[in-house]
């Protein structure tokens, strides 16, 4: 299961180091002339509107506070019992279901207002669930028409003569794309690595770049891409712009694009597995 989780590891880890700095530089700007943040405006309004309404200081409870003990025991227990058990999805689904749920009566909540939250999360959840059978179907009616062949053998065809490692940040930029459209990795994953799992065996790219590939990918184009819910929800809950997000995410983006891109070529050419 953890094949390859080594390298990607460090990957993830240049890759928070380079988007902390990021922020830190641009942090620092904004300190020194306030004018340059893309937000100046808004925040100018928002605090304007936040001294005229008035605020009110709300605090913890005691058994909030318990609340988050409680959850943050009960997470790495979770974990060990995922991976001594191997846990499937129900299974893994109904113990953090369990979790919530327990913290929810530590912190003091009804049955109907623990009822009421589950019903919440629910009905936000379930565009992703949607998505996701509709990408499943989608792959079945690919594999029983056999277009997923036809698809296969058209890109094989097109790139037998271009080196694997290119092919490899090829993919990478074609699931960055892709995901506007299959919002979401599960989806994404479902749908197209039936297609790019059996292309890597036939232009002899190894499985673990195509993962990578994969996983990068798509969760370059997560905070990017206005398809994706989840992200759409946390700028409304922040009130910052999507354009003003995208010129501040954009040169990051292609920082990271090119970082990605660099450690596919390696893996490939190297044939790293740890």
């Amino acid at each position: 299961m953890f094949s390859g989780s080594g390298y990607r590891l460090i990957i993830l880890v240049t890759a928070v180091l380079i988007s902390v700095a990021y922020v830190v530089v641009y942090a620092a700007r904004v300190k020194k002339n306030p004018k340059a943040s893309l937000s100046y405006e808004t925040d100018k309004a928002l605090r304007a509107e936040y001294e005229a309404v008035g605020t009110t200081e709300k605090t913890f409870t005691k058994r909030q506070v318990w609340a988050g003990i409680t959850t943050l025991c009960l997470f790495p227990c979770a974990i060990c019992l995922i991976l001594t058990m191997n846990l499937g999805f129900e299974a893994i689904g109904g113990l953090f279901l369990a979790i919530g749920i327990i913290a929810a009566v530590v912190a003091g909540k009804s049955a109907q207002q623990i009822c009421n939250d589950i019903n919440d999360g629910m009905r936000d959840l379930m565009v992703s669930a949607l998505l996701c059978g509709v990408a499943a179907s989608i792959s079945v009616v690919m594999d029983k028409g056999l277009i997923t062949d036809t698809i296969v053998f058209w890109l094989e065809n097109m790139l037998a003569s271009v080196p694997p490692a290119f092919t490899a940040i090829a993919v990478l930029w074609e699931q960055s794309i892709f995901n506007i459209l299959i919002p979401g990795a599960t989806a994404l994953t479902i749908l197209t690595m039936p297609i790019l799992s059996p292309l890597g065996t036939l232009l002899d790219i190894s499985q673990q770049t195509l993962v990578s590939a994969n996983a990068w990918g798509g969760q370059l184009t997560d905070i990017l891409f206005p398809t994706s819910g989840f992200f759409i929800a946390t700028l409304a809950i922040s009130k910052v712009d999507y354009f003003k997000w995208v010129r501040f995410y954009g040169p990051l983006f292609l920082i990271l694009g090119v970082v990605a891109s660099a450690a596919l070529y390696v893996q490939q050419v190297f044939d790293i597995t740890f």
